[in-house]
């Protein structure tokens, strides 16, 4: 992953010469400098998974009906006739 490697070397080696072993110079310096970059890109992954997904169910899929996709441009409800003047 590109995040890590944009953590500055000097932190690293500075963090090895404070003493730190690596597992502890992972855990303590890089995570915490690279969480927000990992974190973003986990909800833009998220986020884009469901791109093609209703999160509603249809209602007519709902009581077994198919689904007719004219049928919600169609203008022949009781509020069309109301407003075209009963036409």
């Amino acid at each position: 992953m590109g995040f890590f490697r944009s953590v500055p070397k000097e932190i690293e080696e500075r963090a090895l010469l404070d003493g730190a072993t690596r597992l502890q110079m992972l855990r303590q310096v890089v995570i915490p400098v690279v969480l927000p970059g990992i974190l973003t890109a986990a909800i833009f992954a998220f986020t884009l998974s469901f791109q093609g997904v209703h999160l509603r169910p249809d209602f007519h899929q709902l009581h077994g009906q198919p689904h007719d996709s004219g049928r919600d441009q169609r203008r022949d409800g009781p509020a069309a006739t109301s407003i075209s003047g009963g036409r």
